[in-house]
């Protein structure tokens, strides 16, 4: 049991069904062999490195009358049924439809009976990419920690045989109001990269 600190447990309080205090990101992949279900290797990709992400085996624990912060605890039930998500944009699949399906997920808080992260595996982009969306408490991590998360779980990502290629971060207009998909670690994947030379998925 951790308890948390006065900071963390700040953004569960300040926490309201209008104002949802999580941080999130989204990154678009190109697969260079498209078929195959992406997603089922996609939720293999994923669950093989959750023993390196402890904090996605926590949930919270309130203290009796609610005297202290809450605690973190070991869900020794996670349901990554509901944590890995599956979900496809409407035709055409371009930026557009991407952007209302993520302020749609992004205004849904995060159920606070479980660990504190959700990821969507969101296919049907035009030029048969797909993206992930992934959402994680604000008491759980913040924008920094959830960059190198990213990294984490994107690391050992090839680009030969059916494995995948990072290409960008939607784009933003600098003359639109900032949408509620928008957030503090969008901006990770905003430059395409090269695969490295390591695992497929």
């Amino acid at each position: 049991m951790k308890r948390l600190s006065a900071l963390d447990a700040l953004f569960l309080y300040m926490e309201t069904p209008e104002t949802p205090m999580h941080v999130a990101s989204l990154t678009i992949f190109k697969p260079e062999t498209p078929g195959g279900d992406l997603f089922a290797r996609f939720r293999a990709h994923t669950a093989a490195r959750l023993d390196l992400l402890p904090s996605y085996r926590r949930r919270l624990e309130s203290t009796p009358l609610g005297l202290d912060h809450p605690v973190w605890v070991v869900d020794d039930k996670l349901d990554l049924d509901y944590h890995l998500r599956h979900a496809a944009l409407p035709k055409p699949g371009g930026m557009a439809e991407l952007r209302a399906l993520v302020a749609q997920l992004h205004a849904i808080p995060l159920d606070r009976t479980r660990p504190l992260w959700e990821y969507t595996f969101i296919e049907g982009l035009e030029d048969g990419a797909f993206a992930v969306y992934v959402k994680v408490h604000h008491s759980a991590m913040d924008g920094v920690a959830g960059m190198a998360t990213s990294t984490l779980r994107t690391s050992t990502k090839t680009c030969r045989d059916g494995s995948f290629r990072r290409t960008r971060n939607p784009p933003t207009r600098s003359n639109s109001p900032p949408a509620r998909s928008a957030t503090s670690s969008g901006r990770a994947g905003e430059r395409s990269r090269r695969c490295p030379r390591s695992r497929r998925l």
